[in-house]
């Protein structure tokens, strides 16, 4: 059906606020992905007043990976958003995981940090980052959806703790989200080799052994120490 001359087709997916269906953009004839926000939450006062200038925010952000926002608005008993429509999947399909590979979604996570980072400057947030907020393009460039404009009480730290613990699940920690190993303490016994003198230092915490044992190379041309 016509909307504002967008022709919706099939649903695609269903988000906490709404549906998203593709949809053909009047004039430039593209398929896009518009989000239909339910009745309940577009005639919310609170949502009201936020979804535009968040909605306006986000088309401005322009940044290589985030889905790029065309167009909202909102009229009584509805609110729309309308963003590109991307083909690749997303991580929610085992099947895009799979091709991807460890070195793929390292690559993602790195692309996803880097949008998070720049919405953020804009004073913008996401909210809980689900595997299918995480899409494709035909390339395998990942890109940020589902912004949760318009509500939410989430914050820039929540949005990178939640990245964190996506990519975690999938991949395993990333090197600097993983505490430093503690330092290895040297091996103090030389095994079945020659004692020297110089090898005092590595019997750490055992003069009397070591004491003994250097009386006794005085009095012996060789020694074997046996035991821990």
């Amino acid at each position: 059906r016509p909307l504002r001359g967008y022709r919706l087709h099939e649903q695609l997916t269903t988000t906490e606020r709404g549906t998203v269906f593709r949809a053909t953009q009047p004039g430039l004839e593209r398929d896009v992905a518009i989000e239909v926000v339910g009745e309940d939450l577009a005639d919310d006062a609170a949502f009201v007043r936020s979804f535009e200038l968040e909605g306006q925010a986000l088309a401005r952000l322009g940044h290589a990976n985030v889905v790029p926002v065309y167009d909202c608005w909102r009229e009584p008993g509805g609110a729309y958003l309308v963003r590109g429509l991307l083909t690749g999947g997303s991580l929610a399909d085992p099947d895009v995981r799979y091709r991807l590979g460890a070195e793929g979604l390292a690559r993602v996570r790195d692309q996803v940090r880097s949008a998070l980072d720049v919405a953020h400057h804009a004073g913008l947030v996401h909210g809980p980052i689900e595997p299918v907020d995480v899409q494709l393009d035909d390339h395998g460039t990942a890109y940020l959806a589902n912004f949760h404009i318009g509500g939410g009480d989430a914050t820039a730290t929540e949005d990178d703790r939640s990245c964190d613990r996506l990519f975690d699940a999938l991949v395993g920690p990333s090197i600097d989200t993983v505490p430093p190993a503690p330092a290895r303490i040297g091996n103090p016994y030389r095994g079945l080799a020659a004692f020297r003198e110089t090898d005092v230092d590595l019997f750490f915490g055992r003069d009397r052994l070591v004491h003994e044992t250097l009386d006794m190379l005085g009095d012996h041309d060789a020694a074997v120490v046996v035991g821990p």
